[in-house]
């Protein structure tokens, strides 16, 4: 089979009212393929640039740059009765809640899926559908501006291609979990999956990103934990990557050298001089101020990751 060449229509969808009239179907159907495109190099929340949607007849490309009220996608990604299969989606899951504030409930990631069938953990997209269905999918706009408008045939025929084959891997999927009696176990660790994203938009947990930290003392342990909330919600406000802020390793230097004054910022790797002029004072009085916390007012320790 030619897998460069679509099976299905593809619809580029730009407005509202499409949209909305898609939506209307969509709803009544019991499972759909998502997909998104974004780009971030330099931001902290994604650029989305486009939503690909196949529904088995067509694969749908919606141009969240054109369409003004994304409302209607909204509902259809909370519906409860539509299961929305996605692959490897915590980067999609970022691109829905930056889009419309609304996470897809009745979530089927393939990659869990293909694992539970014995096709390998963390297994790529095109590498699972070449081993369940013997299709290989071109990946030669991976990595292209899918910001541009108007976007090329190229990126229109792969983002098309990527959904279409998705709802077939799920069908293949689902079947041989029936099969083994393991679909439950996709749908219980999808739940996960989600509720573990939505723990991790909480900038109280952002410190659990760290699987280091277990090996600290304690207070080095509240340490990092301060910093890492210092850094999330920064780094949130003014929209730029966790690590173009302040890297890991400079969050363990800052925990394990304990500074006491600003001058002493400098012998730290990582920390540059604009952003010791800027957020300096900020670390070393929020070093200060845990340094000073009684124990029995410090976090509970980490225990050790399970894996």
């Amino acid at each position: 089979m030619d897998s460069s060449i679509s099976q299905q229509p593809r619809i580029l969808v730009t407005s509202t009212d499409h949209l909305n009239d898609l939506v209307a179907g969509w709803l009544q159907l019991p499972q759909l393929a998502l997909d998104t495109e974004f780009m971030r190099t330099q931001t902290y929340y994604p650029l989305p640039a486009l939503i690909q949607v196949n529904d088995g007849q067509a694969s749908y490309l919606l141009d969240p740059l054109a369409i003004d009220d994304l409302t209607g996608f909204a509902q259809l990604l909370a519906a409860p009765d539509v299961v929305k299969v996605l692959h490897s989606c915590s980067e999609d899951l970022e691109v829905f809640q930056t889009l419309c504030g609304q996470l897809p409930v009745n979530l089927f990631d393939t990659q869990i899926a293909g694992a539970m069938v014995g096709q390998g953990f963390s297994v790529g997209y095109g590498r699972l559908v070449e081993q369940v269905l013997g299709i290989k999918l071109p990946k030669d706009e991976t990595r292209s501006d899918w910001l541009q408008r108007p976007l090329s045939e190229a990126q229109e025929h792969y983002a098309a291609l990527d959904v279409e084959y998705l709802l077939i891997l799920a069908q293949n999927l689902q079947q041989q979990l029936g099969g083994l009696s393991r679909l439950s176990w996709v749908q219980e660790d999808c739940a996960q999956l989600l509720q573990h994203y939505q723990d991790n938009q909480n900038p109280e947990h952002s410190h659990l990103r760290l699987k280091s930290t277990w090996k600290m003392t304690r207070r080095e342990q509240a340490l990092v934990q301060h910093h890492c909330h210092w850094r999330e919600i920064n780094a949130q406000r003014m929209n730029l990557p966790r690590n173009h802020l302040l890297k890991e390793a400079s969050i363990y230097a800052l925990a394990e050298s304990k500074p006491k004054h600003i001058s002493q910022l400098r012998s730290l790797e990582g920390l540059h001089e604009k952003f010791i002029r800027r957020d300096g004072q900020a670390l070393i009085d929020m070093i200060a101020d845990c340094l000073a916390m009684p124990e029995d007012q410090l976090p509970p320790p980490l225990e050790r990751p399970l894996n």
